[in-house]
């Protein structure tokens, strides 16, 4: 009765979600989970953090309405999970005053709570896949580089 009554768009959407198995055979609460996940996604509690701690008052913005952004930014961030307060807070500090974006972003992007140790190592590990990176590019132009001038030479002969 559930899958006559969502419509079109919902009936594929959950198509999607239940990676190709037949909706028929799911039980209601799986649909209802799969439905939930969409519209409701979970929160990155360490980048809903960063971004409550980075936000600034705005131009013209009245302190009460600053202060009421804050609560409802805070909202999102998951505190209550928090076990270690000094060490959420070197978290953040640590994230929030990394020289690259990019292993910053990285960071954010992690679902599940991490310690400032997880984040040393996936920020170091990070690091040494763009250092490789960057070498390999650095080999693979030189190489090109090496092919061209054998094949101008070839030309030339």
């Amino acid at each position: 009765m559930f899958l006559q009554e969502v419509g079109d768009e919902n009936y594929a959407l959950l198509e999607g979600r239940m990676n190709g198995r037949n909706l028929e055979e799911c039980t209601l609460d799986q649909l209802f989970q799969a439905m939930e996940s969409h519209f409701q996604p979970k929160h990155l509690a360490v980048s809903e953090r960063f971004k409550l701690l980075n936000q600034a008052q705005k131009q013209g913005q009245s302190l009460t309405e600053y202060y009421a952004s804050l609560q409802m930014m805070a909202k999102t961030c998951s505190f209550e999970r928090i076990r270690d307060v000094k060490q959420a807070f070197v978290l953040m500090a640590f994230v929030g005053g990394l020289q690259l974006d990019d292993i910053r972003r990285r960071l954010l992007e992690k679902e599940e709570e991490i310690t400032p140790e997880q984040a040393l190592e996936s920020a170091e590990a990070f690091e040494r896949v763009l250092k490789n990176t960057k070498n390999l590019n650095k080999h693979e132009s030189q190489s090109n580089g090496h092919v061209a001038y054998v094949q101008k030479q070839a030309n030339f002969n």
